[in-house]
């Protein structure tokens, strides 16, 4: 699918805007810090990762305009940028909630610290939720906040544990796919008995059969693909919207005292 000019140019306005926004970033991490933990997960934790994500995003537009009709020669190293920024954006995530649970002393409500397991910002971490901001609390439940948690949760755990983020070097109209299967059998074939003068000219005929399209996703069959470079930038600014509520909210709010379980009699 190509970009609009219009959608190229806010593409390219956005881009360039990551620059600054790590620059800020940087300096509301760079505070101080109660907790010793806190202040690792922010400079050690958060502000790499912070770092990484800027990077990704600024390889893979370089490698791979949104302007591109054909796949670039790097396209693994388009994939292994998009990878990181997956595992990373993830990461950030999982350091920002561990900052709020340092800063702000977050327990069971028994006392008992959380376990690793028990730390995150996502919706199936009911104790680190309970204790944020109601204006927190209220983003992160809104239907997009869901299905973002949704979508980053499968993309990450689909890379660390089923199949990896992939881009298709090109795709195939519906109409084109039996005579696309029928090349791809005869170019084995062909590669089983080393005829590789013909099995490039198969796999020529095959890459005429499509186009490329500026998407990633892991399973073909399972999950749904997605156009990268707005996904990287919607992705960046979501990040973006999390951390400045967190940083807003270490000075600003302070939760109520978990209540612990009603024991029976």
């Amino acid at each position: 699918m190509a970009f609009a000019p219009e959608t190229l140019d806010e593409l390219e306005r956005h881009r360039l805007a990551v620059q600054g926004q790590h620059d800020q970033m940087l300096i509301q991490a760079y505070r101080t810090y109660n907790s010793a933990d806190a202040r690792e997960n922010a400079l050690h934790g958060f502000c790499r990762r912070l770092r990484t994500l800027k990077v990704c995003i600024e390889n893979v537009f370089a490698l791979c305009p949104p302007d591109s009709t054909k796949a670039p020669e790097d396209i693994e190293d388009v994939t292994i940028n998009i990878q990181a920024f997956i595992f990373n954006l993830y990461g950030a995530l999982d350091n920002l909630a561990w900052i709020w649970v340092f800063e702000k002393k977050v327990t069971h409500p028994d006392g008992t610290p959380l376990k690793p397991g028990h730390v995150g910002l996502g919706p199936k971490f009911a104790s680190v939720r309970k204790s944020l901001s109601p204006e927190l609390q209220a983003k992160l439940k809104t239907k997009a906040m869901r299905k973002w948690f949704v979508h980053i949760e499968d993309y990450r755990h689909a890379l660390a544990h089923r199949i990896p983020l992939y881009i298709p070097p090109y795709l195939v109209d519906p109409k084109h796919q039996d005579r696309h299967y029928e090349l791809s059998c005869l170019a084995a074939e062909a590669f089983g008995r080393q005829d590789y003068e013909e099995y490039d000219r198969l796999e020529a005929e095959q890459l005429a059969l499509g186009w490329f399209d500026s998407c990633i996703t892991h399973s073909i069959t399972k999950a749904r693909a997605v156009l990268f470079h707005p996904g990287l930038l919607a992705n960046w600014r979501t990040l973006q919207m999390i951390f400045e509520m967190i940083i807003y909210d270490l000075d600003n709010f302070t939760p109520a005292p978990a209540e612990p379980a009603l024991r029976m009699p």
